[in-house]
């Protein structure tokens, strides 16, 4: 949806919007995202690999899945964390978020 193309507004979808880009804002939750692009993962392996405490990675990820970025699956006692597959596209080239509002384009390392 081009911008020339939005006639009106909706509240209900600008406030999802605006939890979209809050939790995309983050630099944690960002490097976050990235990891989760690479392989669904749980808390303790987001942290290790972040070298940041538990507590603090499950609070981001729980932001992300607010903004319906990640979808979580207990497995056991383990929670999964993955990209919310509903949204990904994924191309020869890159992974790509379609969330709705914009289309996000992360290129693949070569």
């Amino acid at each position: 949806m081009g911008i020339a193309k939005y006639a009106g507004r909706d509240e209900g979808r600008e406030a999802a919007w605006a939890d979209t880009f809050k939790a995309l804002g983050d630099r944690t939750r960002l490097s976050i995202l990235l990891k989760l692009m690479q392989a669904e993962h749980c808390v303790t392996d987001l942290a290790r690999a972040l070298k940041m405490d538990a507590p603090k990675v499950s609070f981001h990820l729980t932001r992300l899945k607010f903004a319906g970025l990640v979808v979580d699956e207990r497995q056991g006692q383990r929670v999964i964390y993955r990209i919310n597959p509903a949204l990904v596209e994924d191309t020869a080239d890159a992974l790509i978020l379609d969330v709705e509002c914009c289309l996000l384009k992360f290129p693949k390392s070569a």
